[in-house]
């Protein structure tokens, strides 16, 4: 049996990742979200519980959550597994996961962070608020924010191209491509998927993402189905024929329609970065980029003009 957390903050990619690793695992993937959603509106006992907290905009209680949780997961009993999708998310809920995991005779066995973030503080990071769940495994997709002192007593592994904080406290590295050795597909701040391609080979004994996880399926015998990158694109694009569209803004069908009749009066927007030049682990490690910074974080006027 297999039971993963997966975290990270909006836009990280969580739901993406969890639908897969569902399909190619045979788990359950159980969202906080669906399961509100379907307690509301089946009309349950804790749905209606629930209801009456968010029909006042008030938060609902740790304890029907919890409920909620437990409903959820005694109903797929047994199973091969499950991965929990948005939860927990407070230190309370993840003191309660370990005593209900507890009761069922189950536990977790793999935490999957997302970092796709910008200069977050360490609060800001999922991980720092399950100070009381217990893990074994922990796989770190190039995050820097994954050494905190609650991953201390686990078995860590850094996929990534640069030593940082996590690494440097990781048990076993991987090696990594950079972006500039690997094709891919990216999408921009504007939504458009872009297709990259690597402009020389991987240094080193970097190996892709994809072909690590590959050679770990063999290992441990788990379904990890495509054997090169053209089948694993292959197998990409038809569950997410959208990416395929290059160069096209994604719609989204489940927007909200886009309200353009505002009006704005002496408002000042301030962004949230102070600091966007060294916003990612590249850019941090470059001895040219740290002399720039420094020279215009301590030349306002420099800063000004670059705003």
């Amino acid at each position: 049996m297999l039971n993963v957390i997966i975290f990270g903050k909006p836009g990280s990619g969580k739901g993406t990742q969890a639908a897969m690793i569902k399909d190619k695992y045979g788990l359950i993937h159980i969202s906080t979200g669906d399961v509100f959603r379907k307690n509301t509106s089946e009309g349950t006992e804790l749905g209606n519980l629930a209801k009456q907290y968010m029909s006042k905009g008030e938060l609902v209680p740790d304890k029907i959550t919890i409920a909620m949780l437990e409903s959820e997961i005694k109903s797929f009993m047994p199973c091969n597994g499950f991965i929990l999708d948005g939860f927990p998310r407070t230190i309370l809920q993840a003191e309660s996961l370990d005593k209900l995991l507890v009761n069922l005779n189950l536990k977790i066995d793999l935490v999957i962070a997302l970092d796709t973030s910008v200069s977050m503080d360490a609060e800001d990071v999922a991980p720092s608020r399950l100070k009381k769940a217990k893990f074994e495994i922990v796989l770190s997709f190039g995050s820097e924010h994954i050494a905190s002192e609650q991953f201390d007593n686990c078995f860590r592994v850094y996929f990534g191209h640069h030593g940082d904080e996590g690494a440097m406290k990781s048990d076993i590295i991987l090696p990594t491509p950079l972006y500039t050795e690997k094709n891919g597909i990216f999408v921009n701040i504007e939504g458009r998927p872009q297709e990259a391609k690597k402009c020389h080979n991987p240094i080193g004994s970097a190996k892709e993402e994809w072909s690590i996880i590959k050679k770990l399926s063999d290992e441990f015998s788990f379904v990890f189905e495509p054997n090169t990158f053209e089948q694993l694109r292959s197998e990409l694009l038809k569950k997410h024929t959208k990416l395929s569209s290059f160069n096209e803004i994604l719609s989204n069908d489940n927007a909200s329609p886009i309200i353009t009749d505002i009006e704005f009066e002496d408002c000042k927007t301030q962004y949230p970065i102070n600091n966007f030049y060294m916003s990612d682990i590249i850019s941090k490690n470059s001895v040219t980029m740290v002399k720039c910074v420094e020279e215009i974080i301590s030349t306002p006027s420099l800063l000004e003009k670059s705003a």
